[in-house]
């Protein structure tokens, strides 16, 4: 016994999928796919801020401001997306109470008793506003399932963008090595990122304007096929074009295009905010005799390993092991920073050859035979005091920080002699615009009890 099974023409889409009946149940695998997806991003920042904290410190110039870039995005990316999903939830446990009003009183809105309640203008207002409570309830759910197509527009837009951001990044590190010998990447970069974005609209534009003049078959026609073919597979239609189509051709494309440049706009508002506020540029309180930062006076986590938060450290900050010291050595750490140090290594110690090459290497490069001067020279950049008196040519040798494993110079200061109580050290480094013949130095005051 054989079934017939209907298929549509193959010239022909179908109207519907397959999975029609699924239409009226795809709340449960959104609260599904939104909750697992929250959960999962609410984890990542945690993760990758650490290790972007390590690639970040081990960067300077072109590559540094490329880092810089990449772990912004990334970030950004990463709360626009909890936003979204959050936003989901919320909407969705709103629609369930909603349900939960109808299955309770079935009748809805009593229009004869709001009319008794409130004056003729202020019903109308409600009856035009709001609706009944089963309008509303599917109005809730169809934005529920609008808002969870368009946070994954968003997401296959951020990975769009990071693709091309890494492409553009290959293609600069590839040219300036093979052709500049290793120099303008940052120019580099902005040029292949221009070309990968503006290669759909300019195709776009293209087609519009010629494609309906030139003769079918003929170079014109096949050099502006070929164009727009490669703007396809380069765009991000490849991957979501039937999303974007869908919303622009049954929303307004300019509501469409307006919700993403908003959520773009937003999303760049809130970086910039938490990087002012990180930083102690924008802050909010009644902290009147509270000083603004604690790196030169108090007690600054940052300076003790022991009081930092897992993995993280403030890049370039000082440290000992503890404020309370009881070891007989006190083991003080300074961050490698390449931005801060690698001019004033040079300029401080011209002879001294390198240990790596710098930017992108394959093996292990040169070999370190001078480490133990490199790290010397690197000591020689920083002043150590302790109780206001200066070491004498403190003993440093390369470590990585426990935790977060930023690269860094070691010095053991021998605590013997020291009385019990409370004593300072102080630190001057090479500060964030720390440059030949002008150090622009940078004081930490680190007390410690014995």
């Amino acid at each position: 016994m054989s079934r017939e099974v209907s298929t549509p023409d193959a010239d022909q889409a179908p109207d519907r999928s397959r999975f029609g009946e699924l239409h009226t149940r795809t709340y449960e695998m959104e609260l599904l796919v939104s909750g697992a997806v929250v959960f999962g991003l609410l984890q990542l920042p945690g993760v990758l801020g650490p290790a972007f904290e390590r690639f970040h410190a081990s960067l300077s110039g072109g590559l540094r401001l490329l880092g810089g870039a990449a772990q912004s995005y990334v970030t950004m990316v990463l709360w626009v997306l909890i936003a979204t999903f959050v936003l989901h939830l919320v909407l969705r446990a709103y629609w369930i109470g909603l349900l939960g009003l109808e299955s309770v009183f079935k009748q809805g809105v009593r229009s004869e008793r709001v009319k008794l309640q409130t004056g003729p203008l202020t019903f109308q207002t409600y009856q035009r506003k709001l609706g009944s409570l089963a309008q509303v309830i599917d109005r809730t759910d169809d934005r529920c399932s609008l808002l969870f197509s368009f946070g994954f527009l968003i997401v296959g837009i951020f990975v769009y963008s990071v693709l091309v951001v890494t492409a553009a990044v290959a293609v600069a590190v590839g040219l300036s090595h093979l052709v500049l010998g290793g120099r303008h990447i940052s120019t580099l970069f902005w040029l292949a990122l221009a070309v990968f974005v503006m290669l759909q609209p300019t195709a776009n534009f293209l087609d519009k304007r010629l494609g309906p003049r030139v003769r079918p078959g003929g170079v014109p026609a096949r050099l502006l096929g070929w164009l727009v073919s490669v703007a396809f597979v380069t765009s991000p239609m490849r991957w979501m074009g039937i999303t974007v189509l869908t919303l622009s051709s049954n929303l307004s494309p300019a509501r469409v295009s307006a919700a993403v440049i908003t959520v773009c706009c937003l999303l760049g508002a809130g970086h910039v905010a938490g990087v002012f506020a990180q930083r102690g540029l924008v802050h909010v309180g009644s902290l009147s005799y509270f000083p603004l930062g604690l790196r030169e006076q108090g007690i600054d986590p940052d300076h003790y390993r022991d009081r930092r938060a897992e993995g993280m450290g403030r890049s370039g900050s000082p440290s000992v092991q503890s404020v309370l010291v009881a070891e007989p050595y006190l083991e003080l750490m300074v961050p490698y920073v390449p931005r801060r140090h690698n001019n004033l290594v040079r300029s401080a110690c011209p002879e001294l050859p390198l240990l790596r090459h710098e930017g992108l290497t394959i093996g292990r490069g040169i070999a370190d035979s001078k480490a133990g001067a490199a790290a010397a020279c690197i000591g020689s950049l920083f002043t150590v005091q302790l109780d206001g008196e200066v070491l004498a040519e403190p003993h440093w040798d390369f470590t990585v920080e426990p935790g977060n494993r930023l690269p860094a110079v070691v010095s053991f200061v021998p605590m013997s002699g020291l009385p019990r109580g409370r004593h300072e050290l102080e630190v001057l480094v090479p500060g964030r615009h720390a440059k030949v013949g002008d150090p622009d130095l940078e004081r930490h005051v680190i007390p410690f009890w014995r």
